[in-house]
C-alpha cells in the first residue's frame, strides 16, 4: 500500500482488489461511470459497468469508449435490440463487439457472417447461437474449421441433409456426428455396411431397427470384397512401379509390397530393369511359375533366380542339361541325385558347377566318401577305407591326407608303383610306414620323376648308396638331397673341392661341420665361379645381394668406393655392386 492511499477514497486505492471491494459498496452512478471510464483494471471496470442501470449511459459507453472490455460489458447490459442490431450490423465496428451484440439479439445474419471465418479458438461457440438450419448446413459444408462444422452438424435435424453428409464427407468425426443425429433407417443400414470406419459402422448398427445379424454378415462380405479390390489396385500400382520406375530403391520397395505371384511373373519376364526382374523371380514360390520363368526368361540371371527355388528333380535335371553357366550352377545346387552329383563333381567341364556339386553332396550326404574332409579322414583307422577315400574323394588335399594315414606298407608300395599322381606318390614315399629299401632303391635307380627320386633319397641311410646317387643321378635336386644325408666329412670336402657342378660343390660345402672350413670353401667356390664367368664374359645369372633382384646391368666401369671396376648396377634398389659380390643365381 502506498502512503498516499491513506488520504484517498478506497475506489482510488493503488491495490485493484481494494478498489474492487469499494465498487461493490458504491451506488452513485456518477462515481461508477467515472470508475468505469478511468480505472485500469478489467475486473474493476466490469464490476462498475455491471452496477450502472442507465441504458443511455451504457449506450454511450458502448459507442464511444475505446476499451473493448468496457464496451462489451456495456453491450451485455443493454436491452435495446435496435441499438444492439445497429452495432452487430456495422461492418466497421469491432468484431468482438458485433459478436456480443448479435448474441444478445440472436441476429442470424451477423452470427452466420462471423461464423464463416470462426475457428475453435476464435468465436468457437458462435454456432450454438445460430438457429437457422440452412445457415447451419452451409457452415457444415463450407467452414474451414472442423470444430465449427461438427458443432453445426450437431444442431441439424434434417434427415436428407444428414444422410448425404454421412455418406459423402471424408472426415470421420463429421460423418460420426451426422450418424449420431440420423434416424433414417435406410441410410443407417447403408452406413453400417459401407462406411470405411469401423466405429462409425458400429454406431450406425446400434441405431438400425432391423435384424442386425444379417447386416453384420452383409457388412463383413462387403468389407472383404472391398479390401480385396483395394489390394488388387495396390498390387497393380506396385507392379507398374517395379516394371517401369527409373529408381532402383522404388523398384525394390515395390517388389517387397507385391504378393500376387502372377504379377511377379510378369515383372520377371517383361520388366524393364534387370534388378527388378531378378528380385521378382526370387520372391516367387509357385513351382509352375518358376518353371515357366526358368524356361522362358531371356536374362540368365533371372532364370538362375527362378531355378534357385525349384524343387522338381526332373525339371532341374532338364534345366541342368539344357542351359549353361550360372543357370546350371543353380540347378545342380538343388539336385538330390547323388550319382549325378558325383559324376558332375568329377567330370563337368565347368569349375563352378563342379564346386556346387561338391557343396550339394555335403548337404545330402555329409558322410559320402567323395566329400570327406581332413578331420573325418584322420578319424579313419581302416586302411581299405583310406584307400577308397584316396581313390574317390574329390578333394586333392584329402587324397593326400588319406595316403598319409595308411599304415599298410603293401598298400603304399602299390600306390607308388601304380598311381599316376605325382603328389600322391610323393606322400606315399614320405609315409613313415614305407621303408622297403629295395623299392626305395628301385625308385632312385629307375624312376624318371626326380621329385619321387628325391623323396626316396630321404629314406636312404647307406652312405655308399648316397655317394653313388651324388655321382650318378642326372638331377641336381636329387644329388643335393643325397649330399644332405652324407655324414662323412672327407667325402663332403672332396665333393666341394672337385665336383663338376658349382651347385653340388656349394651344397657339399654347406654341409661341412667345421665352420671355418665351410666358410672358406664357400668363398673359394664363389670366387672360382665368378672368375670363370668373367673369363667367359658371362654377365647374366646374377642377383643383387641387397634386394635379391635379377634386374642387374653389367658394366666394365662401375664406380665402387674409390675407383671404376667391373660390376653391376641394380635397377631395382639402385645400388652399385662389385662383380664378385653379386650372388650367383641358383
Amino acid at each position: 500500500m502506498a502512503f498516499t492511499d491513506l488520504f484517498k477514497p478506497k475506489y482510488k486505492h493503488s491495490d485493484w482488489n481494494v478498489r474492487l471491494e469499494a465498487v461493490k459498496e458504491i451506488t452513485d452512478e456518477k462515481k461508477l461511470i467515472e470508475i468505469a471510464k478511468t480505472d485500469k483494471s478489467d475486473k474493476v471496470i466490469i464490476a462498475a459497468v455491471n452496477k450502472i442501470s442507465d441504458e443511455g449511459v451504457l449506450k454511450d459507453l458502448a459507442k464511444k469508449d475505446n476499451r473493448s472490455i468496457l464496451r462489451e460489458t456495456a453491450v451485455d447490459k443493454i436491452s435495446d435490440e435496435a441499438f444492439l442490431n445497429g452495432i452487430a450490423e456495422d461492418e466497421n465496428e469491432n468484431i468482438n463487439l458485433r459478436y456480443e451484440a448479435a448474441k444478445k439479439t440472436g441476429n442470424q445474419e451477423v452470427l452466420y457472417q462471423i461464423a464463416q471465418s470462426a475457428t475453435k479458438y476464435s468465436f468457437g461457440g458462435i454456432v450454438y447461437y445460430i438457429t437457422d438450419e440452412e445457415k447451419l448446413k452451409d457452415l457444415a459444408r463450407k467452414s474451414k474449421d472442423n470444430h465449427i462444422r461438427k458443432t453445426a452438424v450437431e444442431k441439424i435435424g434434417d434427415q436428407k441433409f444428414l444422410s448425404e453428409f454421412a455418406t459423402e464427407v471424408n472426415d470421420n468425426d463429421l460423418r460420426k456426428q451426422a450418424v449420431n443425429n440420423l434416424t433414417d433407417q435406410e441410410t443407417l443400414r447403408y452406413v453400417a455396411i459401407h462406411d470405411d470406419d469401423s466405429e462409425i459402422r458400429k454406431l450406425a448398427l446400434t441405431k438400425v431397427d432391423e435384424d442386425k445379424e444379417s447386416i453384420i454378415k452383409e457388412m463383413e462380405e462387403y468389407q472383404r470384397v472391398k479390401k480385396e479390390r483395394e489390394e488388387a489396385r495396390h498390387q497393380r500400382f506396385e507392379a507398374d512401379m517395379a516394371k517401369n520406375n527409373q529408381y532402383s530403391s522404388n523398384r525394390e520397395s515395390a517388389i517387397h509390397e507385391i504378393t500376387d505371384e502372377k504379377l511377379l511373373e510378369d515383372i520377371a519376364l517383361n520388366g524393364n530393369y534387370d534388378d527388378a526382374r531378378r528380385w521378382a523371380a526370387r520372391k516367387i514360390t509357385d513351382e509352375s511359375i518358376l518353371i515357366n520363368i526358368a524356361n522362358n526368361a531371356n536374362d540368365k540371371w533371372v532364370r538362375s533366380s527362378a531355378v534357385d527355388n525349384i524343387t522338381n528333380q526332373e525339371v532341374l535335371k532338364f534345366i541342368f542339361n539344357s542351359d549353361h553357366g550360372i543357370v546350371r550352377e543353380s540347378a545342380i545346387s538343388n539336385i538330390s541325385d547323388e550319382k549325378l552329383l558325383i559324376d558332375v563333381a568329377i567330370n563337368d567341364s565347368d569349375e563352378h558347377v563342379r564346386e556346387n556339386a561338391k557343396r550339394r553332396l555335403k548337404v545330402i550326404n555329409p558322410n559320402s566318401i567323395y566329400i570327406l574332409d581332413k578331420q573325418q579322414v584322420d578319424a579313419i583307422d581302416d586302411n581299405i577305407k583310406l584307400l577308397e577315400v584316396m581313390e574317390n574323394t574329390l578333394d586333392s588335399s584329402v587324397k593326400l591326407e588319406a595316403v598319409k594315414n595308411i599304415t599298410n606298407e603293401e598298400f603304399l608300395i602299390d600306390i607308388i608303383n601304380t598311381n599316376k599322381n605325382e603328389k600322391i606318390c610323393e606322400e606315399a614315399i614320405r609315409n613313415p610306414n614305407f621303408s622297403n629299401q629295395d623299392i626305395i632303391l628301385d625308385i632312385i635307380n629307375n624312376n624318371s620323376n626326380w621329385h619321387l627320386r628325391k623323396e626316396a633319397v630321404k629314406k636312404v641311410t647307406n652312405q655308399e648308396i648316397l655317394l653313388e646317387i651324388v655321382k650318378n643321378d642326372e638331377d641336381s635336386n636329387v644329388r643335393k638331397e643325397a649330399i644332405q644325408k652324407i655324414t662323412n666329412q672327407e667325402v663332403l670336402f672332396n665333393l666341394a673341392e672337385s665336383d663338376d657342378s658349382y651347385d653340388i660343390r656349394r651344397e657339399a660345402a654347406s654341409c661341412i661341420e667345421n665352420e671355418e672350413t665351410r666358410i672358406k670353401m664357400l668363398d673359394k667356390i664363389t670366387k672360382q665361379e665368378t672368375d670363370e664367368r668373367i673369363k667367359n664374359n658371362k654377365k647374366e645369372g646374377f642377383r643383387c645381394p641387397v634386394c635379391n633382384s635379377y634386374d642387374l646391368k653389367y658394366s666394365e666401369y662401375t664406380w665402387l668406393i674409390d675407383e671404376y671396376r667391373p660390376g653391376f648396377y641394380c635397377n631395382n634398389c639402385h645400388e652399385s655392386i662389385a662383380y664378385g659380390l653379386a650372388k650367383i643365381k641358383k
